[in-house]
């Protein structure tokens, strides 16, 4: 499941769903957001540009946990000004297509964290030892433990700062050694270490704002089901 969750810090997300006081309720969007311009010429040749800074945006609609109360302290609480957590949709990818074609570095030669035939990334992998990288770097050379996997699709986020990364492929797989180099988007803005911590599925929270057009309360359909509106969130970025 994906939705908000109560913590106070990203890296307190611990992967139980116990932590969600919203859950997402489809339609569900993740969006990229760049400043982009493009034009044609008048010999009709594209002209374009395109800025460096990056930020995702979810948009979906959402039901309160089982105490509702939680959530409607939270939203008032942090309203559009203040920082909150969520964890981020990921996509559906379902095991017959998950390895074997470079998709995944898994611990196992089959993954693992099957759900009807669905996979996703779960647990905790590493920045593989003398592999640290700098800012503007969109590759990394990573490892997961006996306990965790990674897909292509997926997000991730180092230990040592709140941006998350879109996992857009996956290369040079060791089975035996659980390593893989991952290639990532946007391009890392923080510079990561050796031995860096890098959370997986249920692991990654995304640091948001409540966009301004989110409700900043609760409404009430009938004086007991409750509808909290369209909710935006976007990626607050250091």
């Amino acid at each position: 499941m994906f939705g908000v969750l109560d913590i106070a810090a990203a890296n307190d997300a611990n992967g139980e769903d116990s932590q969600l006081i919203c859950t997402f309720l489809a339609p569900v969007a993740t969006v990229t957001e760049r400043l982009e311009t493009a034009s044609d010429t008048i010999s009709l040749k594209r002209r374009t540009s395109r800025g460096v800074a990056q930020r995702w945006r979810v948009e979906a609609s959402g039901v309160a946990g089982t105490d509702t109360v939680d959530y409607f302290i939270n939203n008032m609480e942090n309203g559009a000004t203040k920082v909150m957590f969520v964890r981020p949709p990921s996509m559906v990818k379902y095991a017959t297509h998950a390895v074997g074609i470079k998709r995944a570095v898994t611990s196992e030669e089959y993954p693992s964290s099957t759900e009807n035939g669905i996979v996703f990334s779960k647990g905790t992998g590493a920045v593989a030892a003398g592999a640290g990288v700098g800012i503007g770097v969109s590759t990394v050379n990573m490892l997961v433990d006996d306990e965790s996997q990674v897909f292509k699709g997926d997000f991730i986020k180092f230990q040592n700062h709140d941006k998350i990364y879109l996992v857009k492929k996956i290369s040079a797989i060791v089975v035996g050694s659980h390593s893989a180099t991952v290639d990532l988007m946007p391009p890392l803005k923080a510079a990561v270490a050796e031995d860096e911590v890098i959370h997986l599925g249920k692991n990654v929270a995304m640091s948001c704002f409540q966009d301004i057009s989110t409700i900043v309360g609760m409404r009430y359909m009938d004086g007991i089901l409750e509808d909290l509106g369209n909710l935006i969130f976007v990626e607050a970025l250091s």
